[in-house]
């Protein structure tokens, strides 16, 4: 009889942006994969995809964007100006 595997679960993520209102809320964490709320909005600002990250990652990334420095710090802020803006 020929073995079945089961499908791994999606690995745990965290969204460390900034909030956005109605969609989600800064430092959520995903166990099942990416909602689909989610990803209709990374299609509207793409540069939110960069802010899930691994959850093994959050506290270095953490520090990074409260450190108001570094490539996580610009995204964010990126993200929280297109957000302003509507999108």
């Amino acid at each position: 009889m020929a073995k079945t595997t089961t499908p791994a679960a999606p690995e745990p993520v965290v969204y460390i942006g900034p909030n956005i209102p109605g969609v989600v809320r800064q430092d959520s964490v995903f166990t099942g994969g990416i909602p689909a709320h989610m990803t209709e909005k990374i299609k509207a600002i793409p540069a939110i995809e960069s802010l899930i990250i691994p959850l093994d990652s959050f506290a270095e990334a953490r520090k990074e964007r409260q450190s108001g420095a570094g490539r996580i710090a610009t995204i964010c802020n990126i993200v929280a100006k297109k957000i302003q803006e509507g999108a």
